[in-house]
């Protein structure tokens, strides 16, 4: 009986079953708040984001230098980018690409990434956070596990996270699932 309660909690009430799988549940059902927080973009402004806003908000994890899934990544949001502005709901939205390498994603490293994936700067900001505390904050608030690698520097979980106007954190989808994501920002439920 033991066992069954430890499974029970530990999974959601059996909802999820992997680390991923119940930090995805835990956004949808229990919205995490994120609190504002200053990032410095692409083209070197100070910018607020989170909190109240008129927008939604969303939100990747990566480091300019990778070599796998932040490609994906940078490839999803373009296409995200692109839909959104064809179908002209890009009013209701913002993406930001949020870099947890501090010692080497600097200014000029965020402005190639943002080149590369072509993003257009009114509506996809790449930054970081201005210190180590606002960076571990976000990290831990988005559920976002970065892991040293000696081959790749790096490895961590990805998706894209929808943060509401209101500033909650309240939905996770693979990183590759730009037709959902689509989906998501027409419906809106949080505007």
């Amino acid at each position: 009986m033991v066992g069954v309660s430890t499974i029970h909690a530990s999974t959601d009430r059996f909802s999820a079953f992997t680390a991923e799988g119940a930090r995805r549940y835990s956004a949808i059902n229990n919205p995490n708040s994120v609190l504002p927080i200053q990032l410095t973009t692409h083209t070197g402004e100070a910018t607020t984001y989170f909190g109240n806003s008129d927008q939604i908000l969303v939100v990747e994890f990566i480091f300019t230098h990778c070599p796998e899934v932040c490609q994906t990544l940078g490839r999803s949001f373009f296409q995200l980018q692109e839909k959104v502005r064809a179908i002209g709901i890009d009013d209701r939205v913002q993406f930001v690409s949020v870099s947890f390498d501090p010692e080497y994603d600097h200014v000029p490293e965020l402005a190639a990434f943002a080149e590369r994936h072509q993003a257009r700067s009114e509506m996809w900001r790449v930054a970081r956070p201005q210190t180590d505390d606002d960076l571990q904050y976000l990290l831990k608030t988005f559920g976002v596990v970065v892991i040293d690698d000696p081959f790749l520097r790096y490895v961590h979980n990805a998706g894209l996270h929808f943060v509401s106007p209101a500033g909650n954190l309240v939905a996770i989808l693979d990183a590759d699932d730009v037709e959902g994501g689509i989906e998501l920002i027409k419906a809106a439920p949080w505007l």
